[in-house]
């Protein structure tokens, strides 16, 4: 905490930021780290005090998160706490902050829902971003899911279609 809030505009804390989060597993990942990482993006609930990002460290951490792969995506969807899911406030935003700014976040949220190795409450969870994001685009890959057997992608399906999207944070 202390280098993030000290730092934040050191770019090493940054690389040691993003290789924390590669490289451990898990259970060695302070969720706090991914609320930290979600600074790059930002999102609405981010309270920001201190020494701002500067735009150049900005850019060299979005160089480091655009590394990540579909394993580091599925590894994020993992923290996001089942009774809080995806709102406003939660943990889950800022997870759904940093995977929506990956360059190619629809391939690898669409490679996670369609995996069956993967555990599906986590496939929910990427094809709700992919909805958020896609809406209409993201309906085989949730009709996929209902065919297995997820209500929860049923009803995302259902919002889209009566919405034409969806938002969690509404």
């Amino acid at each position: 905490m202390v280098l993030f809030r000290r730092f934040p505009n050191n770019l090493a804390v940054w690389d040691e930021l993003v290789r924390a989060f590669v490289e451990r597993p898990a259970s060695q990942i302070p969720p706090v780290l991914l609320y930290w990482l979600a600074h790059i993006p930002w999102h609405g609930d981010i309270f920001g005090f201190g020494e701002p990002i500067s735009p150049t460290t900005r850019e060299h951490a979005r160089s480091l998160l655009s590394k990540l792969t579909v394993e580091h995506v599925a590894k994020l969807l993992a923290f996001i706490d089942p009774e809080e899911q995806i709102g406003r406030g939660t943990l889950g935003q800022s997870i759904e902050a940093i995977i929506s700014s990956l360059p190619k976040a629809a391939t690898m949220l669409r490679e996670i829902v369609g995996s069956t190795k993967i555990d599906m409450q986590l496939r929910e969870y990427a094809a709700l971003i992919l909805a958020m994001n896609n809406g209409p685009n993201a309906l085989s890959e949730l009709s996929i899911l209902e065919s297995e057997g997820s209500w929860y992608a049923g009803e995302i399906s259902k919002h889209i279609k009566e919405y034409g999207g969806v938002n969690p944070y509404a």
